[in-house]
């Protein structure tokens, strides 16, 4: 599915710095209110990405699941497809799809976060890929959903913060912060601190995240059938159907 238009202001200053700063970094750079900072070693124990590779999987497969009997028919004005009842809705690595014989449809693009949620992360991808980006909040077992119209506000904000930071470089202005300086690299500025995270209990204190497991699934369900929805096409359910999800 090809990208479509967008209200993006700045695009061509935006390509050229979502080519510099992958996705997954655009949340941290906004957050940063000094320009003179350069990120350091976090030394984050193993943990956390052991937890999250765990409930992301628990909750792709959960998905599956609850979508395997689901099949699309009609047709859409806006893709201009006519799906006669035989298409699913697969899980295509972090992508909800719908599959025929002769069609492949992008959804939506699934992402899992065991901690904080990343809004210009997915503001990134729903401009990048031109689908919504729906955000599993496993803390609260919470769904976010950010579509490519959304994404301007972040994006735009983005653009302008990188500008505004640039700025202040030129006025060799440098505003501390107690995490941002923690995770400075440069230790030859004054604010430069050398406090320790500790992880002593991280096991204990996220296990609670696996309790939201199966809400947020049915959650995602439920986002994944109002997109196909809103795309004009209807959504029956195949013999079969098990588990708790409403339908």
């Amino acid at each position: 599915m090809s990208k479509t238009d967008t209200q993006i202001e700045q695009p061509v200053i935006l390509d050229e710095l979502l080519e510099e700063h992958p996705p997954s970094s655009l949340d941290k750079i906004v957050e940063h209110t000094c320009p003179d900072f350069l990120p350091g070693e976090t030394n984050l124990t193993s943990a956390y990405s052991a937890l999250h590779s765990a409930v992301q999987g628990r909750i792709i497969v959960n998905l599956q699941l609850a979508l395997n009997n689901l099949r699309i028919t009609g047709e859409s004005p806006r893709d201009g497809y006519s799906l006669d009842g035989t298409a699913g809705i697969e899980i295509n690595d972090k992508k909800a799809e719908i599959h025929d014989e002769q069609h492949t449809l992008e959804i939506a693009i699934i992402e899992v976060k065991t901690g904080n949620i990343k809004p210009f992360q997915a503001a990134a991808y729903a401009y990048r890929e031109g689908v919504p980006v729906l955000t599993a909040e496993l803390q609260t077992g919470n769904v976010h959903y950010l579509d490519q119209e959304m994404s301007s506000t972040f994006l735009n904000e983005f653009v302008d913060h990188q500008r505004d930071l640039n700025q202040l470089g030129e006025l060799e202005k440098r505003i501390p912060g107690k995490f941002q300086c923690r995770n400075c690299a440069l230790t030859s500025c004054p604010h430069n601190r050398d406090d320790t995270y500790s992880h002593e209990n991280v096991l204990r204190d996220k296990s609670e995240i696996f309790d939201n497991v199966s809400s947020v699934s049915d959650k995602l369900v439920k986002e994944i059938r109002d997109i196909i929805e809103e795309m004009g096409y209807e959504i029956d359910v195949t013999a079969g159907m098990e588990g708790g999800i409403d339908v």
